[in-house]
């Protein structure tokens, strides 16, 4: 072989190992993050379906039994109960505080003074530890020392009415979420262009008209993460219920999240606490894709 040959052939081999490290580096940059997701979220969600199709507990050999764990839950009132429960204070809770965030921010985002006063004041909630706030709105619920019953004159018992106990836990999951929402809207108003706006003053829109056609459609992107965002909040409020109302009275208020930890936890009925996360996990698949098939489409990305 002659020199010119084995340099050829030497550059060749130099190429084909940049080739191949170029190829496969990206990938061992993803390892760690890979490794992260299999053994924190996939390995755990398989391991909960799995568990699902045994009868099992603490101390106690794990028996095969298929689907049945799936017909028990199904045929309990109690389920039924607490996924209306959910579905009226995901709802209500999630109407009201993207709908008052959205409000609030329009407002703030003019010439305002004292904004950053106003923003600080609306967005402090939501950094105080929830296990504050609680107890906060515990006295103000309180029948007989609560600000709301001296204010009202009467003696409401805010906490443990059958009537009254979820409308009270969505106040305080508005209060404590609002101003993160707000901030989000506030940001994504901030970036929108002045200069449609003033092309729409000299066509002589008025300010309903300027949100209507202008505002509400650019910030489309950030009102569809925002839902999502409180949806999922509503969904995960375990805490608020366990030091709030504990579900009562007569599961009143109990909260999808709080039953599966009440019958793992309080019960140790981990078959059917498994069950019940499979079945929620199942649930909130599908819908987080019939949101996003259903609104994506509408959605303005600049």
């Amino acid at each position: 072989m002659t020199m010119r040959e084995r340099m050829v052939k030497n550059s060749q081999k130099v190429k084909r190992t940049k080739l191949t490290k170029s190829v496969i580096r990206p990938y061992l940059y993803l390892i760690p993050l890979f490794t992260f997701l299999i053994v924190f979220t996939y390995y755990p969600i398989a391991r909960m379906f799995y568990l699902s199709l045994f009868q099992w507990g603490i101390g106690s050999k794990k028996v095969f039994i298929g689907i049945e764990n799936y017909i028990t839950v199904s045929t309990t009132p109690l389920f039924w109960q607490v996924v209306r429960n959910n579905i009226v204070f995901s709802f209500g809770s999630v109407f009201i505080s993207v709908s008052l965030a959205l409000f609030l921010a329009v407002l703030a985002n003019k010439n305002l003074k004292f904004k950053g006063f106003y923003q600080s004041l609306l967005f402090y909630p939501h950094i105080i530890p929830l296990a504050v706030g609680a107890l906060i709105w515990i006295w103000l619920f309180n029948p007989r020392q609560g600000l709301f019953n001296h204010l009202l004159g009467a003696e409401v018992n805010w906490l443990n009415s059958f009537e009254l106990a979820l409308p009270s836990l969505m106040v305080v999951q508005i209060w404590a979420n609002m101003g993160y929402y707000f901030l989000l809207f506030l940001a994504g108003l901030q970036n929108l262009p002045a200069s449609l706006y003033e092309v729409a003053e000299l066509d002589g829109a008025n300010s309903w008209q300027k949100f209507r056609h202008l505002t509400f459609p650019l910030i489309s992107s950030t009102t569809f993460f925002v839902i999502l965002l409180a949806i999922i909040h509503s969904i995960q409020s375990v805490d608020l219920v366990y030091l709030m109302t504990e579900g009562g009275p007569a599961n009143s208020s109990n909260l999808i999240i709080y039953y599966l930890y009440t019958e793992a936890f309080r019960w140790w009925h981990l078959d059917i606490a498994s069950t019940i996360s499979s079945i929620l996990f199942i649930v909130l698949l599908l819908l987080t894709a019939l949101y996003f098939i259903l609104l994506e489409r509408k959605v303005y990305y600049a």
